[in-house]
């Protein structure tokens, strides 16, 4: 509205003065060598608006004629893009539909029209990739490591591709440079701490991990636990024993849950003599999680004692848990080795109301044995060989099973992925086998 008013009023103005110039022509006399010009004021200054304009438009013209090679030379820029990228689109679209040939094609037009873009190496790699081109792969992504934006793409494909053809540590050079380029990118992070703890670079693998943890770049719990596996095969490489003990006792103190690094203090405090801080690691541990190598651990420290005191110190260890199936078949195991038959049957009987285990089983097959009933132990063990399989070590990534804990899968190689539980895959063929013959109440 102001504008329209400014407009009106700047129009008014020129009205006005064109109409005073009417009134009042006046006039002008120029006399140039043998020309003598004459004519009024408005006709002058008309005149003059009239040549100002042609001026300017000559100079325009002039200015459009001058820049005409810079418009044509950026429109054919444009079109060029344009087709390059309609090109890359093409590819990506060859490269999904499992067009290998196709897709390098056209990554070799978009490259010839755009001049070398991230997205047309990348192409080319995902080609490579389909036409299972391995060095064609890797030299793409060499040659992506020359720019700082695909670069760490880059070394993510190389690492992976070195780790698929068995060279770790070519892939744990590229997991270092990925690090030193996003040290607060999680897959980095990731990818070096997997392959520090393939090649067994336990002390960098540790240092690494309280680097991310103190940035926030792992979670509590998980680089927690990591810590103390990893500090569990730093102690189990010590050539010191004091120096081996401190880290399975720091490992204990991070993971009580953790059986082996528990077993592990133990050990190495009960050579030191130190037998009453290993019972106190020990209970702690069960407390967190029994294991049956905790109760063996337990019975080694006083190995002299005999059988019956050594039931009235399990009970002591499992004391915490009583309830818990591993503390009921420790206190079987320890009453059937001090030949307590009775007491034994007691801490079985609440594990035999379902379907009781193969451990179970052969402990309720010796005590019938024990006590001269070889029919009787022959039925046990029969219900053994159909019995649910007893608890290992298993992987939670490949399901591999583990007589002995270790921080990486036999398999797989996955990191702190065992855990103590019953073998799915036995549990699942279980399934389809018919149940025993029921046996009388023990």
């Amino acid at each position: 509205m102001i504008r329209f008013l400014v407009y009106l009023g700047l129009l008014g103005l020129a009205v006005a003065g064109a109409v005073w110039l009417a009134d009042q022509p006046g006039g002008v006399v120029v006399d140039w060598q043998d020309w003598r010009l004459e004519t009024s004021v408005p006709v002058l200054l008309g005149g003059v608006l009239a040549f100002g304009v042609l001026l300017a438009l000559a100079l325009g013209v002039l200015r459009f004629l001058g820049r005409a090679p810079s418009i044509l030379a950026r429109a054919r820029r444009e079109r060029r893009r344009v087709m390059g990228y309609q090109a890359l689109t093409r590819g990506l679209v060859a490269v999904a539909s499992g067009d290998a040939a196709e897709a390098r094609s056209l990554a070799k037009r978009a490259e010839a029209l755009l001049g070398d873009p991230p997205l047309t190496r990348l192409l080319l790699v995902q080609a490579a990739q389909l036409d299972r081109d391995l060095p064609e792969v890797e030299r793409q992504l060499e040659a992506m490591l020359e720019t700082s934006e695909t670069a760490p793409l880059a070394l993510r494909g190389l690492i992976r591709q070195a780790s698929e053809r068995g060279d770790l540590p070519a892939a744990l050079g590229h997991a270092r440079r990925a690090y030193e380029l996003r040290p607060g990118a999680e897959w980095a992070i990731e990818a070096l701490f997997g392959l520090l703890a393939k090649t067994a670079n336990w002390s960098e693998a540790h240092a690494l991990l309280d680097r991310a943890a103190k940035r926030g770049l792992v979670e509590r719990e998980t680089a927690r636990h990591r810590r103390a596996a990893v500090l569990v095969e730093l102690a189990r490489a010590s050539a010191t024993a004091d120096h081996a003990r401190s880290l399975f006792e720091k490992a204990h103190e991070l993971a009580p849950d953790l059986a082996p690094a528990a077993m592990g203090a133990a050990r190495k405090l009960g050579e030191a003599g130190k037998t009453g801080k290993a019972e106190r690691i020990l209970e702690r541990a069960w407390s967190a999680m029994p294991h049956p190598g905790l109760a063996k651990s337990y019975l080694a420290l006083k190995p002299d004692q005999d059988n019956v005191r050594q039931v009235l110190r399990l009970e002591k260890l499992v004391a915490a848990r009583p309830d818990h199936p591993e503390s009921r078949l420790a206190l079987a195991e320890a009453s059937l080795a001090a030949r307590l038959w009775g007491p034994a049957r007691g801490h079985l009987t609440p594990l035999l109301e379902d379907a009781p285990s193969l451990r179970a089983c052969r402990l309720m097959a010796a005590i019938a044995e024990g006590e001269g009933q070889a029919e009787r132990a022959r039925q046990w063990l029969d219900r053994a060989l159909a019995a649910p399989p007893d608890p290992v070590w298993l992987c939670r990534a490949c399901g591999t099973a583990s007589l002995d804990w270790q921080a990486l899968c036999p398999r797989c190689g996955g990191f702190d992925s065992l855990v103590y539980d019953v073998p799915f895959r036995a549990l699942s063929s279980l399934a389809s086998t018919a149940p025993p013959e029921a046996l009388p109440a023990p």
